[in-house]
């Protein structure tokens, strides 16, 4: 499987008005999206990898980093 962190890279990054973002970076804090843009990445999310996230799911401050999120959902479509 490949891993969606350069997917999610990109897409952030696209989205950053300039602002560099490492991947231990809370992208929320950041500034980088917000509660509205939260949404359409996670319906981009499961649109792209086919999978289906969960309200339970981005409870840990470490979804809202690239590394943590990208963990995430290669683990959710590797279970399927």
């Amino acid at each position: 499987m490949v891993s969606s962190k350069p997917w999610l890279t990109s897409y952030l990054n696209e989205r950053s008005n300039g602002t560099v973002l490492g991947e231990k970076d809370n992208f929320i804090a950041a500034g980088v999206i917000n509660s509205f843009g939260i949404v359409e990445l996670i319906l981009a999310i499961e649109t792209e990898f086919s999978i289906s996230l969960t309200e339970d799911m981005f409870q840990h401050a470490d979804v809202f980093t690239i590394n943590g999120l990208s963990e995430l959902i290669d683990r959710q479509a590797a279970t399927g």
